[in-house]
């Protein structure tokens, strides 16, 4: 789930697609991390993997880290497969950049271009790996049209935030971090800019996606500001959409038991939440 590398300076968290994650760690000194994913009764039942995915890459020593929050489409093939595939892609790239993006028109064309052409990837990956054996008759036709015309699909909030503590800052000063978010379709994050909690994603709105077969589909919002060091940033699936509002002041306990509470309901669906704190501890 989490690895390190001392050669590239980067620490990755990801969460289980195959059983549920609840972690809570420092990834350094100033940021501590809340990851919790849960799959849905019905996944559970059935033994099926989580549509959800969250990948983490940060590199300490630039005090800089890369997230992407995915939920798989469902009605589409192996959503979960498009999920880990643009979570990867896409939080590696960000944290490449050489420094901090500023033209956000460039960045946004960049990173539009980028879509299409990891989904001309991610589908040859897909039909590189073929249909199980076990699937015969209609059943595979059916399997087969679905991966073909419509791919593997996901909706995604994702961002680079950029957050040494300015030089000269006295500890436990106020502060603000450069950010970048981008995003397509209904994954809500909650951050605190200018004042005030925002939030940001399309909200019941999963027309926005990325699919293996089509790239991009709807609109895709790129969105650079800055956070208050001083307060979380929150960001969660449609799953978690009843709890959006209390989600900040949740403990560990309160969290899991509000979480089982959604998964007696017949509409549950999996539930993911990530959240980011930052202190001024060096």
């Amino acid at each position: 789930m989490a690895r390190y590398s001392d050669e590239d300076d980067q620490r990755v968290i990801e969460s289980d697609q195959q059983k549920d994650t609840f972690l809570t760690m420092k990834l350094d000194d100033q940021v501590r991390l809340r990851l919790c994913s849960v799959r849905s009764q019905e996944s559970q039942l059935e033994n099926l993997p989580n549509q959800d995915f969250v990948r983490v890459v940060s590199t300490p020593s630039k005090a800089s880290l890369s997230f992407c929050v995915c939920d798989g489409v469902g009605g589409s093939y192996l959503g979960n497969f498009a999920a880990r595939y643009l979570a990867i892609r896409l939080t590696s790239r960000l944290q490449s950049l050489p420094a901090f993006p500023s033209d956000l028109r460039q960045i946004a064309t960049s990173l539009h271009k980028e879509l299409a052409t990891w989904a001309a990837e991610g589908q040859q990956d897909l039909l590189y790996g073929g249909l199980p054996s076990s699937l015969v008759g209609l059943e595979r036709e059916i399997i087969e049209e679905q991966r073909d015309h419509y791919g593997s699909a996901t909706v995604f909030f994702g961002g680079r935030i950029d957050y040494a503590q300015e030089e000269g800052s006295p500890a436990g000063a106020a502060g603000t971090m450069q950010t970048l978010f981008c995003w397509m379709g209904n994954i809500t994050a909650l951050a605190y800019i200018e004042s005030t909690y925002q939030r940001l994603g399309d909200w019941q709105n999963d027309r926005n996606r990325w699919s293996t077969l089509r790239g991009s589909q709807g609109d895709f919002t790129t969105y650079i500001t800055t956070l208050s060091r001083n307060d979380p940033l929150i960001i969660h699936t449609d799953g978690l959409e009843k709890l959006s509002d209390e989600l900040a002041a949740l403990d560990e306990s309160q969290l899991q038991e509000r979480i089982q509470h959604l998964l007696q309901q017949p509409t549950s669906d999996d539930m993911t939440f990530l959240e980011l704190c930052w202190s001024d501890d060096e």
